[in-house]
């Protein structure tokens, strides 16, 4: 759980310093907690990913693109920027969390497994 706040925080943080130095924005630290906040709302679909079979991937891949797309939305209307630069600050936060989110849960997963005892 305290990755998706670890998540949220950077997102919104990247978008912020984006926004005012890039594009000269002047939105707050807290009205963009909030919009990307609201667009994470599409991650309670997670927990439908254990679904058996091609049902949970296939909700899992959905729900990462609906957060992308709610997110560089969020992001565009918070800062009051154009389509293609609230979009550019949007999806390149989105990346970047998602990057790190698949690092740090490979992390944790491989020391994980490398844990477990094997048995003959």
């Amino acid at each position: 759980m305290n990755y998706i706040v670890f998540g949220w925080v950077i997102w919104s943080w990247e978008a912020i310093l984006i926004g005012r130095y890039a594009f000269g924005s002047d939105a707050t630290v807290q009205q963009m907690l909030r919009a990307i906040g609201f667009a994470l709302a599409p991650g309670l679909l997670f927990f439908a990913v254990p679904v058996q079979g091609t049902a949970g991937v296939v909700i899992y891949y959905l729900t990462i693109v609906w957060i992308l797309i709610n997110g560089s939305l969020a992001v565009k209307e918070t800062l009051g920027l154009g389509w293609w630069k609230g979009v550019t600050a949007g999806a390149f936060g989105w990346l970047l969390v998602y990057i790190l989110m698949l690092n740090f849960l490979n992390t944790i997963s491989t020391e994980a497994v490398e844990e477990v005892p094997v048995e003959a």
